[in-house]
Formats: structure tokens, sequence, C-alpha cells
């Protein structure tokens, strides 16, 4: 990054770095800053360990230039974030947060990741969702999981609706009867209240609990008595 003193519009003051992160801050005398990593520094022609770059003067073609490295650092933030697994838009707005780009920055970078079908929070969604048989948890269950990983409700319910009551209850089946033997000690009514609880933490139907319940231990759980349950 050449030194023009012509057009100068601004003073670059001070190269920040916070322990402990990867990232950097160019400090104006404006106020303004930049965050960048390592490599753009680099390209923009700075030695990160040395403190003699300032002060310098900034000018107006370099100001492009900073905006320019750090929306390509937050670009490169965010592939590396998607390389250790899929997240869904909102998981990736927490993540680049804690990099102190600015929000529309982050916007920007998130936009450039879903154009290239980076980001696809529907796609995700469907793609959790079919690991579900690996995952001890009900419909209800499923949709609580997805809105924690920040996929908005609707999208959630269209991939969840692809997990229908039979799939459901044969899974409430196998959970219960992999517990079963942690309850063998406790009376019926016991074991009953047991496992209906355990699989109503895990968002199951509660009449699919119910049901699947009785047919396990020959008992309603505690305080069900008076309720209708599903069929088998």
């Amino acid at each position: 990054m050449e030194n023009r003193p012509q057009d100068t519009v601004d003073t670059l003051t001070a190269l920040e770095r916070r322990r402990g992160r990867s990232w950097y801050r160019l400090v104006a005398a404006s106020g303004a800053s930049w965050v960048l990593d390592r490599e753009a520094l680099e390209q923009l022609g700075f030695v990160p360990e040395s403190a003699a770059d300032f002060p310098r003067p900034l000018t107006r073609p370099e100001v492009g230039l900073l905006e320019e490295a750090q929306q390509a650092t937050a670009r490169r933030r965010l592939v590396r974030l998607l390389a250790y697994r899929a997240r869904s838009r909102q998981e990736l707005r927490l993540l680049l947060g804690l990099w102190p780009f600015p929000q529309p920055c982050v916007e920007q970078a998130l936009q450039w990741a879903a154009s290239l079908g980076y980001v696809d929070d529907e796609a995700l969604a469907r793609q959790l969702v079919a690991s579900a048989p690996r995952q001890p948890l009900g419909r209800a269950g499923w949709r609580e999981h997805l809105r924690q990983r920040g996929i908005e409700p609707e999208l959630a319910d269209r991939a969840v609706a692809e997990l229908d009551a039979s799939w459901e209850r044969e899974h409430a089946r196998k959970l219960v009867a992999a517990r079963l033997r942690s309850v063998a000690h406790l009376a019926p009514a016991q074991q009953a209240a047991r496992l209906f609880g355990y699989l109503v933490r895990r968002g199951f139907d509660e009449e699919i609990a119910r049901s699947v319940v009785r047919e396990a231990v020959g008992e309603l759980p505690e305080g069900q008595a008076g309720h209708e349950e599903a069929g088998p």
C-alpha cells in the first residue's frame, strides 16, 4: 500500500491486535477502522509487528483498498467457518460478529456466500432433519433444534413436516426400549413417568409418548390415566 500524500483524507495512526484472536484493526485519526487478517495486511504492504508504518497519510483510493481488503477478510473468515460444518445464516452472522466487522460488511459477506450456494438455510434444515434417525428428538424437539441453529420457523416447519407421526412413534419406541433397563428397578408407574418425561423433554408428541410407554410397561404415566391415548 503505497504512501501517496496527495488527496489525503485521513491519517492511519495505529494497528491493533486482540490477544488470542487472529484479526488486526487499522485505526485512523478520524475514528474510522478496518478489520483485516494477516493476509490482507501483507497484501497492503504492512508488517503487523512493526509500528514504523504510523502515522501515515491516507488517500481516498487507499480508503477504497482498505474497504475491499476488509470485505475479502470477512469472506475468508466465512469460508473457514463453513469448512468446519454447514451453518445457518444466523450462525454465521453471530460468528463473524466475534471479529469486529461492521454490520454491512457481514451482510455483504453473507450475501456473497448465499449467491454461490455456500449458505442455504432451507437446504441446511433438510440436511439436519435427514440425520434425524441418529438424534433422540421428536418433531417438536427438531423444530426447537432448528430454531437454535438459526433456522427461521417457516423453514423449520417445512423440514420437520417430512417426519410424520409414524416416524415419531417408531423412534419413540426405540428410545424407550433403549432406556428400559435403566428404570427396571422402579415400580411400573414410576417407570412410565420416567419414560414419558424422557420422551416429552425431547420433543415427542405427548399422545404418542403415552401410547408408546403403555406398550412398553403396561402402565400410563402418573397423572395421565384420565387422558385418552393414541392407538398403537
